[in-house]
């Protein structure tokens, strides 16, 4: 298919975008003059329209919109089987089919979704984690189930080590969801005394489905051959951004969703090393590493919005400036100026995990960290809290 053709079956599925495309000007042949999908658009337009499509659905929901509402993401049967058909295929061939008992431990969302789906067609069987349960029951589960296989976040592979009662020995590691980087995979490794490239690091997101996945012969993660890639300064969809770093914002096309308008998709993420090169005789777009997230959501197991974190301030604490640091597997959120009563902090604490209930709930089953709140001399905050420093 081509991009004019692909431009024209989005702007007859969704009328918005066709009178999105007609407003601007844009050529529907013409990559760079067509708008980009950020996150404010979809908002307006996608995440929360109820608009009846021709066929059946697969619908998902994630936290945390500047609505307050929370986003809606929907797959027709063709992109349902695309994205099947896509992840098995790279997951099997890491994999192999020697192995029969496959667990995840995903959270929430498509991946969390799907993934039974995958290992039962792989012929394994299959635990799935529910994460609503507590941590030691995520554990107890494991070591009941002893999986060969096991797919999971990094960051709740980090809570689970954390506990000092897993007693399992996987022999593959497929991780999604967090930056998993070099020296965490080789600490993963050594934890379970396994051999360089048992891990899967697989790269996605809900929007669009599978993105690319790590190739540890080439050491580079390499994109789905279905997507259009470009990477693009933050300056250029961020106006006021002042990024200074490495990397520059991934933006994607996918010619194997129906379902959403992924023509010039913002991801969000900044990724390094972007090329375009020869992989096993053909030609695939590649990139050395995913640096994080830049913008307005921030991962603490699932999206929260820094909109969320800024109303829930202004509302107890007006006027009182803040940062956020999101190293360390946690989320911590720092307000400056005088000391603030306990109450006021719960209250903060409590708004924002009200608007965001899939991570109070990772949180209360210990699969996350607590959010931290704490106080800290105004001298120390750093401005631009909405920007990512990279």
């Amino acid at each position: 298919m081509k991009l004019r053709q692909l431009v024209q079956q989005h702007a007859q599925t969704f009328p918005w975008y066709d009178a999105l495309i007609r407003e601007s000007g844009a050529d529907a042949g013409r990559l760079d003059t067509l708008p980009p999908m950020t996150e404010a658009l979809l908002t307006r337009h996608y995440y929360h329209d109820q608009q009846a499509l021709p066929s059946p659905v697969h619908s998902y929901l994630t936290s945390g919109t500047r609505s307050g509402q929370r986003k809606c993401i929907r797959y027709s049967q063709h992109d349902q089987q695309r994205y099947l058909q896509q992840r098995s295929a790279i997951i099997q061939h890491f994999c192999g089919t020697q192995y029969t008992r496959a667990c995840a431990d995903l959270g929430t969302g498509h991946a969390a979704a799907t993934a039974g789906q995958i290992f039962k067609a792989m012929g394994c069987q299959v635990e799935l984690i529910d994460f609503t349960l507590p941590v030691d029951a995520h554990v107890e589960a494991l070591n009941r189930f002893q999986p060969e296989i096991f797919f999971t976040m990094p960051m709740i592979l980090d809570r689970l080590i954390a506990s000092g009662k897993l007693d399992f020995q996987p022999r593959k590691i497929l991780l999604l969801g967090d930056v998993a980087s070099a020296h965490w995979q080789a600490s993963i490794l050594a934890c379970f005394a396994l051999p360089p490239g048992s891990i899967l690091d697989l790269y996605g997101s809900i929007e669009i489905g599978a993105i690319a996945h790590y190739r540890h012969d080439i050491e580079r993660y390499v994109l789905d051959d279905y997507l259009l890639p470009e990477v693009v300064a933050p300056q250029t969809i961020y106006p006021d951004a002042h990024h200074q770093g490495c990397g520059g914002l991934l933006l994607l096309t996918s010619f194997a969703r129906d379902y959403f308008p992924a023509v010039r998709f913002v991801t969000d993420d900044l990724i390094e090393g972007f090329a375009h090169e020869i992989v096993d005789g053909k030609p695939r777009h590649t990139f050395s590493r995913c640096l994080g997230r830049f913008a307005s959501e921030y991962k603490h197991g699932e999206k929260i919005n820094l909109c969320d974190i800024s109303d829930a301030i202004a509302q107890h604490l007006p006027l009182r400036r803040y940062d956020l640091d999101d190293g360390n597997g946690s989320l911590t959120i720092r307000i400056g100026g005088d000391s603030v009563d306990a109450a006021t902090l719960k209250a903060i604490r409590h708004d924002l995990l009200a608007r965001n209930p899939d991570v109070a709930q990772m949180i209360a089953s210990g699969l996350v960290a607590d959010i931290r709140i704490l106080c800290v001399d105004a001298q120390d905050i750093r401005d631009q809290a909405s920007k990512r420093r990279y």
